[in-house]
């Protein structure tokens, strides 16, 4: 079978900037491996990727109508049995071929905090679109396919399905060798309105008047600059600068001995569909701490140690506690969570 796949702007063997391209990055790699019969078309927008790669097939096409047309067009001129839609986003042009189309929804944020997107309409029909559109929808939880079917009533409960992604990953990649020589928490994942990173910045302050200061924040991921330059400019931040670091693009390598040093993960987001940090980091026996989302509940069995706070003043009492323990080590993986247990639930998906 021929098998389409939106890559979006990950451009083949680059760094992974977002849980989304973790997902794309991560399910081609294990693919390869695992299905030797199906051939994979790679649909991104970016520098050129020269390969003989005879089953992955790499096309680069231009970011200006990419998901609207250039994209589509070629997916069907291509000949695809199936597509992948991984950014929740089926174009209208898909609808002349018969391939068969699956997408991925992650969380309801747009719905949720409109105010707190770019262009909220056009993601929310979007959304809406693609699911109407696709014949399996994909949740990464079993919160958000509860959600999902609640949200859309008339929707055939049958075509919705639930994987967890892998976090092994984590697993694959030798952390730089230097040590990071003073204490810090810390944040991974990009920065923008609906993580809350003023919120971040709020306890982290209110900890450092209480505790000594010799804590530092470091916040990890891409900078959506219009928010970015606001949270440079709030009272809060400016208060504990000389504490805070952000780091925009680093590697694996470097990412996971961020995780090694940290004295602990935190994550404070409004809306998170799974959250590769947390689980990441879990996975590796580093204390985490996150506010109260319903997806967190559905993690706690196969990771107790995850601590979910409901306030400010628990999130600061549990990073005064964490930071007099050690970390845990490394800590059992379930199968449900692994990189093949994902690729091949999609691919016998595609099949099936």
């Amino acid at each position: 079978m021929n098998i389409g796949i939106d890559a979006g702007g990950l451009v083949p063997e680059s760094a992974v900037s977002s849980g989304i391209e973790r997902i794309v990055n991560s399910f081609v790699k294990t693919f390869n491996t695992l299905d030797k019969e199906d051939k994979l078309n790679y649909y991104y927008f970016g520098d050129k990727k020269k390969s003989n790669d005879k089953q992955i097939q790499f096309h680069a096409l231009p970011r200006r109508l990419f998901s609207s047309f250039h994209m589509p067009g070629n997916a069907i001129r291509d000949k695809n049995d199936a597509f992948i839609a991984f950014s929740t986003h089926v174009p209208r042009l898909l609808n002349l071929s018969s391939m068969k189309k699956i997408t991925f929804v992650y969380d309801f944020g747009v719905l949720k905090y409109p105010e707190k997107y770019t262009h909220p309409k056009r993601l929310k029909q979007r959304t809406e679109e693609a699911i109407s559109q696709s014949d399996v929808i994909i949740t990464t939880s079993q919160v958000m396919k509860s959600e999902l079917c609640r949200r859309f009533p008339k929707l055939d409960t049958n075509k919705v399905i639930s994987i967890h992604p892998g976090i092994d990953h984590v697993r694959s990649v030798a952390p730089v060798l230097k040590k990071h020589a003073e204490p810090f928490f810390l944040y991974v994942g990009v920065i923008k309105p609906t993580k809350d990173i003023r919120r971040l910045i709020r306890i982290f302050h209110e900890f450092s008047q209480q505790n000594a200061k010799q804590y530092k924040l470091i916040c990890i991921g891409r900078q959506e600059k219009e928010y970015f330059q606001e949270l440079l400019c709030l009272p809060e931040y400016q208060k504990v600068k000389e504490q805070v670091r952000f780091v925009e693009n680093v590697s694996d390598e470097e990412l996971y001995s961020y995780y090694r040093d940290a004295t602990a993960v935190i994550n404070v987001s409004k809306e998170e569909g799974f959250g590769f940090p947390v689980l990441e980091a879990l996975a590796l026996g580093k204390p985490v701490i996150v506010n109260d989302l319903p997806v967190y509940h559905e993690f706690t069995e196969a990771f107790p140690r995850l601590n979910i706070v409901r306030n400010d003043r628990a999130i600061m009492s549990k990073l005064t506690q964490v930071s007099l323990q050690k970390s845990n080590g490394k800590v059992v993986i379930p199968s449900e969570y692994t990189w093949e247990y994902f690729t091949r639930k999609i691919i016998n998906i595609i099949h099936s």
